[in-house]
């Protein structure tokens, strides 16, 4: 009789330490798994942020300071075609038709000017 016990209890001790195997090879795995994604998120994080700098290092100047430019060289037609681009690309901003209005009153056309100004205070 104590020996069919002794033989359960070690099936029950053969099957529990399967089990407990099995349970730290899946934390391993996990615990793995869980520092490959954090590894990955830094990477990614990182190369996010570089491409971030290097989109701001290689910006040119804001529009509204090539235009000021322009017009202090007395090259009104390059302002007015980088006015309308600036417009053009941002229709709904106030200071691009602004913008267009100061260029349009640089070159004494003030109907234009009016017009643009109007736009920008709608």
């Amino acid at each position: 009789m104590n020996e069919e016990i002794n033989q359960e209890i070690l099936i029950e001790l053969r099957r529990m330490r399967r089990i407990n195997q099995f349970a730290a090879y899946f934390m391993i795995l996990f615990v793995a798994a869980g520092i490959a994604y954090a590894a990955w998120l830094h990477h990614e994080r990182d190369r996010s942020r570089q491409a971030y700098d290097r989109s701001r290092s290689s910006e040119q100047t804001p529009p509204w300071q090539s235009i000021e430019v322009a017009l202090d060289r007395g090259e009104n037609t390059k302002a007015l075609s980088i006015a309308q681009s600036f417009v053009a690309r941002q229709p709904g901003y106030h200071y691009s038709h602004a913008t267009l209005g100061s260029v349009y009153v640089a070159m004494g056309d003030f109907t234009n000017a009016e017009a643009a100004y109007a736009r920008a205070v709608e």
